[in-house]
């Protein structure tokens, strides 16, 4: 396990060394990022200047979901970039470099690269909870520990319908239509939808564990549903792990040779 921990360290390390050899780059994509969220926030003010509350839900509450989402998608999105990319890597026969090295060919993929623009989702989310609770360390903790289990549930699904292109040989408009759908509910209190949609939203586009439910742990903790998300994450990684390998076993080569540098 600290073997794999350090593999994970030092992958981060030389991808964010990489990223910074561009500065500017990386400085104006993270900026970005940010823009293109606080466009969100004026869209909710302006929604609540017309509506105070929906469902008991305020604009902070909203402020606060939002930030959980983005937090999560910008680890999600940004450290694990590549996970944007397995579908692609299937369908062309790209896997074969990653077939070769020692360690696990998944978490090889996953740490491929980074996004710079999605870590500003990282640091937007951060900053909108300092305005909301203050420099409140336990809130800061909670939603930093709820973030990082929504994010390993939004990258665990990203890989099980990326991993569905093992089986249909076409799968990556599917994947990219999948995450732009559980990532649009997940900017949504859970308790506009009813019956079915809400069935759904804990289950087959678990959308609920990636906002609502991390955000109710930092507004209102309580260890059972900490447990709960953190069980869901596990399982996450479970069904993400069998779907992959499993399909992994239909992969046919690219015979494509590739030297990286």
């Amino acid at each position: 396990m600290f073997k794999q921990l350090d593999f994970i360290y030092t992958c981060f390390k030389l991808n964010f060394k990489t990223a910074m050899e561009y500065r500017l780059s990386f400085l104006g994509q993270m900026f970005a990022m940010v823009i293109n969220d606080i466009f969100w926030i004026i869209f909710w003010y302006i929604f609540f200047g017309k509506v105070s509350t929906v469902k008991g839900w305020e604009f902070k509450d909203v402020l606060l979901l939002f930030a959980m989402s983005a937090f999560a998608f910008g680890i999600s999105s940004g450290l694990f970039a590549n996970r944007r990319e397995i579908a692609r890597l299937i369908e062309e026969g790209g896997l074969d470099f990653y077939l070769t090295l020692p360690k696990d060919p998944l978490l090889n993929i996953l740490l491929g690269k980074i996004s710079m623009s999605s870590l500003g989702d990282i640091l937007f989310g951060t900053g909108i909870v300092i305005v909301l609770k203050g420099f409140d360390p336990l809130s800061l903790l909670l939603f930093t520990l709820a973030g990082i289990l929504a994010a390993i549930i939004l990258t665990c699904f990203s890989v099980t319908v990326h991993s569905f292109t093992f089986f249909t040989g076409r799968g990556s408009g599917f994947a990219n239509l999948m995450i732009e759908t559980i990532l649009c509910f997940s900017m949504y209190p859970l308790k506009i939808f009813d019956g079915m949609a809400k069935i759904l939203l804990f289950t087959v586009i678990p959308a609920a564990f990636i906002s609502t439910i991390p955000v109710s742990i930092v507004k209102d903790f309580t260890w059972e549903k900490f447990f709960i998300l953190a069980g869901v994450a596990i399982v996450s990684v479970v069904i993400s792990r069998m779907v992959f390998f499993y399909g992994l076993k239909r992969y046919t080569s690219g015979n494509l040779i590739s030297a990286r540098l």
